[in-house]
């Protein structure tokens, strides 16, 4: 079955259930990475591997768990709040000792593909700026509330909508509204004064 990449999550995953169709789940998958991974990196920063293992952690609990989708639901609510709570539990894993990331594992050959900030590139400097800025950010996200944080990495950095965001918070859309207004507020006091 051939899965349109026009239709909306909703629909590619009730065709996924209903046929079971790999391409159709292949879909969701390919459209959600980078932004899950993007959402992922304010609770992991610059450590991509524990990222990546919450997102196949998420995709494979929404594989094990697909029949417990509400219909009426948004799909990208349901699939952030799923990868929400994988980051969680890799965090508490890693704060006890006992999480090793299969994709931090060195190759045979030994190569880090980790930024180099020793880069020559012409664009090194400007990368490195941006890392520097987005390091700033992510520590002052770090010393709010982890729901307040969750809110503003949904709608500022991922482009979730406050109906999106109230649904997976669990609050009303008028809740997020305020206080995303008084969060953005808070951070860009303390980013001007960092």
């Amino acid at each position: 079955m051939s899965t349109s990449t026009g239709q909306s999550d909703e629909s590619l995953f009730a065709t996924y259930i209903e046929t079971s169709d790999p391409e159709a789940f292949g879909t969701l998958y390919d459209r959600f990475h980078a932004p899950l991974l993007n959402f992922l990196r304010r609770y992991f920063g610059d450590d991509l591997a524990p990222a990546e293992d919450a997102i196949q952690q998420a995709f494979q609990r929404v594989f094990e768990h697909a029949s417990q989708f509400r219909p009426d639901a948004k799909f990208s609510a349901w699939l952030y709040s799923i990868a929400s709570h994988c980051a969680i539990d890799i965090k508490r894993h890693a704060a006890r000792g006992n999480y090793v990331s299969f994709n931090s594992v060195p190759s045979e050959e030994g190569a880090n593909f980790e930024y180099d900030p020793c880069d020559t590139a012409p664009d090194a400097e400007a990368i490195l700026e941006r890392r520097e800025g987005h390091s700033r950010l992510l520590a002052v996200l770090q010393d709010i509330d982890p729901q307040d944080r969750r809110l503003v990495e949904m709608t500022y950095f991922d482009g979730a909508s406050y109906v999106e965001a109230a649904a997976a918070l669990g609050w009303s859309v008028n809740n997020c509204r305020v206080r995303l207004c008084r969060l953005l507020k808070y951070l860009r006091g303390e980013l001007e004064a960092a």
